[in-house]
């Protein structure tokens, strides 16, 4: 659903009127919430999840919808998913670099995005989880 990405949120709404799988992926596994969480669109995260997105599916490289938006400086994506329920302490198992191990704290604070690491850190997100590397939300730069 390259709607959720573009954040054309009539289209999405649309779709999920029609009834459109909103768990389906692409074959890396990428779906339409990992679309919206990483482009920063918390209006249409809010509408899949209302539709029954899972929040804990992981695409192939091991990252769910909240380390995405972490990741990428969506701090009102991450307060949309966190509303919506995410894992904020889930780890990324995968043995891929760079980031193994690497929950949606550390993606925040690696991006540098304060806002985003306050709204984890006041929905419980583990602060001493570390990295498959040994590093810790301290030790990421």
């Amino acid at each position: 659903m390259d709607a959720a990405g573009t954040g054309d949120r009539p289209l999405v709404q649309a779709l999920l009127q029609q009834g459109v799988d909103v768990n389906a992926g692409l074959k890396d596994g990428f779906t339409p919430l990992m679309a919206a969480a990483t482009s920063g669109h918390p209006d249409i995260v809010r509408d899949l999840l209302s539709s029954g997105a899972q929040l804990d599916l992981r695409d192939n490289r091991g990252m769910t919808a909240l380390m995405m938006a972490a990741s990428m400086g969506r701090s009102d994506t991450v307060k949309a998913l966190i509303t919506g329920g995410a894992d904020v302490s889930a780890r990324n198992e995968s043995r891929l670099a760079p980031f193994g191990g690497y929950t949606p704290l550390m993606h925040a604070a690696q991006n540098k995005d304060a806002e985003a690491v306050n709204a984890l850190l006041g929905a419980g997100a583990a602060i001493n989880k570390s990295a498959l590397a040994r590093r810790s939300v301290i030790g990421i730069n």
